[in-house]
């Protein structure tokens, strides 16, 4: 019988040193993961940062380009694409003063396409 319990005793502590061995190689995973998670949250949130950017200096461009426009009588065919918003600008407001300008009946395809 003691034979038996020894033996038994060494399966569960075999079987317990096993289960303490995997959650430690599971938490070294976990962390190597999450450390490349990290890693490529960043980059795309440079890679964000570095496209705003440029859609805010587009976006003032565009702008610019309307009230030069405006001021000088020409563009009677400009208005601005109907892409969505990811500038932080009000494209409608831009849009209605094209609009009311009589610009936001017509739009190039050559310049619709190339704007992002």
């Amino acid at each position: 019988m003691r034979e038996v319990a020894l033996i038994v005793s060494g399966v569960l502590i075999a079987l317990s040193l096993e289960a303490m061995w995997q959650y430690r190689v599971d938490r070294s995973d976990e962390q190597a993961l999450l450390e490349e998670f990290a890693i490529e949250f960043q980059g795309n949130e440079n890679t964000l940062d570095r496209w705003i950017v440029l859609h805010q200096s587009v976006a003032s461009s565009v702008e610019a380009l309307l009230g030069y426009l405006e001021s000088t009588g020409e563009g009677a065919s400009v208005t601005l694409p109907d892409s969505s918003d990811c500038t932080h600008r009000k494209k409608s407001d831009l849009r209605s003063r094209a609009e009311q300008s009589g610009r936001g009946r017509e739009l190039r395809p050559d310049i619709a396409h190339s704007l992002p």
